[in-house]
């Protein structure tokens, strides 16, 4: 299981899939034939596969896999006796929805989760993992409201992630979230794309330090860069962030679609001026008009 979210931290999806296909019927088969208490983790490590393959699925825009995959996650996850897992899981299910366009049911598990945490960490004092998973969904909120166009709402959302991270000592990857105080800036600039505020993530993105991420996490800032600077129609800016994404995460930026609409985007800017840099990044990511 760490091995494949290790994949998918490098959106190494080829490996995650042969990872997967070996992975996924030992530990179902583990989850129901297994006596206790190996039944229970057997359960626990069935939700995280589920999860890192909602997560892979959303990425490569498989948004009805996703829902299937989270749904699963949650439901192992109930079974095994872990709340934790069962919001970690949730997360993923509003990522789900977001890529279905089923703004209203991200919403409503989205906030549902964020309320039933907060609720508990007023009676008492949270462990830094259940912050973890607070501020993830804040983040995830953040995006139900960027994609519904609420800019006020989505604004708000981030600043209570921002708040739940300066709660925490340093950037961390609880639940392989990444949530942390640098993933927050990274989200906010993807935040600020969304709501087509270019500059503002572009005066942003440019200082922030990703290094301490994974290389998913670094490849998604370089190519909320090269939308920044698509939107702007500043196309050196654009190809060289995209370029860099595609150094640190080849397989994010040759299956994503906002990526990829962005490249088709600069080529149709460019037209007969296109630079071979740009047309063999098109042709390498489907992306040509």
């Amino acid at each position: 299981m760490d091995r494949v979210w290790d994949h998918a931290h490098n959106s190494r999806y080829i490996e995650l899939g042969e990872g997967l296909a070996d992975l996924l019927p030992k530990l179902e088969r583990a989850a129901r034939t297994s006596a206790e208490p190996h039944r229970s983790t057997a359960w626990s490590l069935l939700s995280q596969t589920y999860q890192v393959l909602a997560a892979a699925f959303v990425r490569q825009d498989q948004p009805d896999a996703a829902w299937v995959a989270a749904d699963r996650a949650i439901s192992s996850a109930e079974r095994s006796g872990e709340p934790h897992h069962v919001f970690a899981s949730v997360f993923r299910l509003v990522q789900a929805f977001v890529r279905l366009k089923h703004l209203d049911q991200a919403e409503h598990a989205a906030t549902t989760a964020i309320r039933a945490l907060v609720q508990a960490q007023e009676e008492v004092e949270p462990a830094p993992e259940e912050l973890s998973l607070l501020g993830s969904l804040y983040l995830s909120l953040a995006l139900v409201h960027a994609r519904g166009g609420a800019r006020h709402d989505a604004r708000e959302a981030i600043t209570q992630a921002r708040q739940v991270a300066a709660r925490l000592d340093g950037d961390r990857n609880d639940f392989n979230l990444e949530f942390g105080p640098t993933n927050v800036e990274v989200q906010a600039v993807s935040i600020a794309v969304e709501l087509g505020d270019a500059g503002e993530a572009i005066d942003n993105g440019e200082r922030i330090d990703a290094e301490a991420l994974s290389a998913e996490r670094q490849g998604r800032l370089s190519m909320d860069l090269g939308r920044a600077y698509a939107q702007r129609r500043q196309v050196g800016e654009a190809l060289a962030a995209m370029l860099a994404a595609e150094e640190a995460t080849p397989d994010l930026i040759h299956t994503h679609v906002a990526a990829r609409n962005a490249i088709r985007e600069l080529v149709l800017i460019s037209g007969s001026k296109a630079s071979p840099d740009l047309l063999q990044l098109a042709e390498r990511s489907d992306a040509m008009p």
